[in-house]
Order: C-alpha cells, then structure tokens, then sequence
C-alpha cells in the first residue's frame, strides 16, 4: 500500500509542475499513448 500511495504523490508532484503523465496497464499503453497524443494534438497543446 505504500508503494501505491508514494506513486500516487510522485504523480501529482509531476502534475502539479505541468508534467502530462500517462498511467496505464502495461497491456494498453500504446492505445493509451496514442488516444492521448491525438487528443493534445487536436487542441494545439503540441
């Protein structure tokens, strides 16, 4: 449990500082990488 609770803060510390973090099973984060690329790159964040 604690190694879950360090990530969780070690990803809001990444996020608070303007990190863009993907978190996904290993089994979908190429479809997940992909789906978020297109979604910033439609709105211009790119």
């Amino acid at each position: 449990m604690d190694l879950l609770a360090q990530r969780q803060v070690a990803f809001a510390q990444l996020k608070q500082k303007g990190v863009l973090v993907l978190d996904a099973p290993a089994n979908q984060i190429s479809d997940q990488l992909v789906e978020s690329y297109l979604q910033l790159k439609a709105k211009n964040k790119l």
